[in-house]
């Protein structure tokens, strides 16, 4: 389904309905015992050839589970398969070169490159993982049986298509999601009475006991965690109530930051309401509560005696706190929401100060073409490698100079063209072109480009390499643009980033934080690639923050088209 990269939109949280619909759908269509990994589930929609679909993700952004546009079956993803701990889908097995050569090649699995016996399970139209005999539990590819493999025992001399692969390992899927993952074997037996198959259930046994009985906790916390996530939706008056009464008492007890007489306002906003507990604010406050309004909550802590006023309604004052209560006996400190929102900043601050320190470095590459190789072939008498530096083309120019004697007698630093490096170093020889060329330009980059096909690497600061291959063409630019959108209203653009492994959504959560102004997730009109909107002029702020993820300035391109041209004297 995914022979080639898919076109996908930006991702969206799935509603708390759908998420739970799409539980019910998996249970139900595959495995009873699944559940979905992460609280959050994302959707987002794909095309490729005349195949459309939607495909869920995890909060990570890690693929799950996809369908097509006209069918209610849902497929698992790979990766989803890797983190199990029971089995989902029956494993047809087959051997290794039939995996590495053919299937993640794009190819079917024929039936005479199985290995039976097979799960008695599998019938035509059954969903399957497909693994090797030599890691029977490392599911590397997903599809649907084409035949009623369960009444097959014999396959030597036989034909027709197994199983029609529908997703495999580094496939179109992989890429879109630019999911550079190693894969990772579960630990469960698998259904099949294969005696090497049945060795590995016979080691597995032991520890297969224990993990039931851990999964089956898990489970059950996961559901109570779901439980409660529901029952925080709906929070009841008395629940809001509670809570802010216990903010209020921790306030007078702990929060040594007050100075009185205090507004009444300032006291609620700045101290009461920043020492709730860790809660969703849109859940819990004063309009949510049985009180309603702030003056009506500050006449019930002074009749209770924790606090006594001044002034009426709005204009009220805050003269005194009653530290003595006996409410507050035996009041223990807790995590409040302003020590979490501190904690989340000095985390920000620690990650975007190593960030600055830990920029990444690129590589240009070149891959020779047919007359380099033969080139390189007469220079090294060796096979030619696959990537090349730019230093490593010139030390083979100057050992071939060296060789040939190619250096000018009359002016050294000038080398002479002989007829094959005439012919490659000359858009047009045959029109007349340099004869010379100094010592110091070799090689030249009309060379380079008529024999060398350009790449390039990109290297963490670690020194591992980005991305998974070189790939084409120089050091992308990430392209910032500010200009006027709608009438007056000024926006900033951000493209081209997504080819340095940043998700666009993480990318706008930190502009909608520096900049405090709202963003939008988008597709460039110019390359169909994810565009970052933010509200307002905010250019040096962008490169800033590309900066804080390892990005060096001269890999962003910065225009402003709002401002004013200076006119030509």
């Amino acid at each position: 389904m995914f022979p080639k990269e898919p076109h996908i939109k930006p991702l969206s949280n799935l509603k708390n309905s759908d998420r739970k619909k799409l539980q019910s759908t998996v249970k139900k269509q595959v495995n009873d015992e699944y559940s979905l990994p992460t609280q959050v589930i994302k959707q987002t929609s794909f095309q490729i050839g005349n195949t459309a679909g939607s495909i869920y993700t995890d909060e990570n952004n890690k693929p799950i589970w996809f369908k097509t546009k006209f069918e209610d079956q849902l497929y698992p993803t790979i990766f989803s398969l890797w983190n199990l701990q029971f089995q989902l889908l029956p494993v047809i097995l087959t051997h290794d070169f039939v995996i590495e050569e053919h299937i993640l090649g794009g190819a079917q699995l024929m039936l005479p490159g199985t290995v039976p016996p097979f799960p008695a399970s599998v019938k035509k139209g059954t969903l399957v993982g497909i693994a090797s005999t030599k890691e029977p539990l490392l599911v590397k590819a997903i599809g649907i049986a084409e035949l009623d493999l369960c009444d097959v025992s014999y396959v030597i001399g036989t034909k027709g298509v197994a199983v029609r692969v529908l997703h495999y390992l580094d496939d179109g899927l992989f890429k879109a999601f630019k999911l550079e993952l190693e894969p990772v074997t579960p630990k469960y037996s698998i259904e099949s009475s294969d005696d090497s198959v049945s060795q590995v259930q016979a080691d597995n046994d032991s520890e297969q006991h224990d993990e039931k009985a851990e999964c089956s906790d898990t489970n059950n916390e996961e559901t109570s965690i779901t439980e409660l996530a529901d029952a925080l939706e709906e929070m009841r008056v008395e629940d809001v109530d509670h809570m802010i009464i216990r903010a209020v008492k921790y306030t007078i007890k702990f929060d040594d930051k007050i100075t009185l007489p205090i507004v009444a306002s300032t006291f609620i906003s700045n101290h009461v309401m920043k020492n709730l507990p860790d809660v969703d604010t849109n859940a819990v406050n004063i309009k949510k509560s049985s009180w309603k309004k702030a003056t009506k909550l500050l006449k019930y802590l002074e009749d209770e005696g924790l606090l006594k006023l001044k002034g009426k309604n709005e204009n009220c004052t805050v003269i005194s706190l009653n530290k003595a209560h006996a409410d507050l006996a035996n009041m223990e400190a807790y995590k409040t929401l302003a020590s979490v929102a501190k904690k989340l900043q000095d985390n920000t601050s620690t990650q975007s100060n190593k960030s600055k320190t830990t920029a990444y470095t690129g590589e240009n590459l070149y891959k020779p073409m047919s007359s380099a190789q033969k080139f390189i072939i007469a220079i090294t008498a060796d096979v030619p490698k696959t990537f090349y530096t730019r230093q490593e083309i010139k030390s083979l120019l100057d050992l071939y100079v060296a060789n040939n004697k190619l250096i000018d007698s009359e002016n050294k630093s000038l080398v002479k063209y002989d007829d094959t490096l005439y012919k490659m170093s000359n858009p047009s020889p045959q029109t007349g072109g340099t004869q010379k060329i100094a010592r110091g330009l070799i090689p030249s980059p009309t060379f380079l480009s008529k024999n060398f096909n350009s790449y390039h690497q990109i290297y963490k600061a670690n020194g591992d390499p980005l991305l998974r291959s070189p790939d084409k063409g120089p050091i992308p630019t990430i392209e910032i643009v500010t200009e006027k959108k709608i009438g007056r209203k000024v926006i900033t653009r951000v493209t081209n980033f997504e080819k340095f492994r940043i998700d666009a959504e993480e990318l706008a959560a930190a502009l909608r934080k520096k900049c405090s102004g709202s963003t939008t997730i988008g597709e460039s009109k110019a390359a169909k690639t994810a565009e970052v909107q933010v509200q307002g002029p905010h250019g040096p702020t962008v490169i800033s923050i590309l900066n804080d993820y390892g990005i060096p300035t001269k890999w962003t391109s910065f225009e402003n088209k709002i401002k004013p041209k200076q006119k030509k004297k």
